[in-house]
């Protein structure tokens, strides 16, 4: 159990760090790019200038972290409860089922 607990932090980061892949460029003023990452709720905006001399701005937005924290969390929740529960389930049911097929089939009969 205690695995599993650890497991949810670790898999809401994880998603967390995925979403930064998808990202939306905004038009901005000639010579600057305002680029925003996060899925579903935009929680990184990222400024380029053109010129070499300005380095890039990076602000993280609280509003979009926070709720993209709360989703990822509750579907990691979901996914550590879903692997719980297929884990718990009695592994012999297949058995029992080959079981019940052998006891119920008819008598064979030979021909000869």
């Amino acid at each position: 159990m205690r695995k599993e607990v650890l497991l949810i932090p670790i898999l809401t980061l994880l998603l967390l760090l995925l979403s930064l892949l998808y990202s939306r460029a905004v038009p901005a003023i000639i010579g600057v790019r305002v680029s925003f990452h996060g899925f579903p709720f935009e929680w990184l905006r990222i400024v380029t200038y053109v010129f070499p001399e300005s380095p890039m701005e990076y602000e993280i937005l609280p509003d979009g972290l926070a709720l993209n924290l709360l989703v990822y969390f509750l579907i990691s929740c979901i996914i550590v409860y879903a692997i719980l529960t297929v884990k718990k389930q009695p592994a012999t049911v297949s058995q029992e089922t080959n079981h019940k097929k052998t006891i119920h089939q008819g008598p064979s009969y030979a021909l000869s």
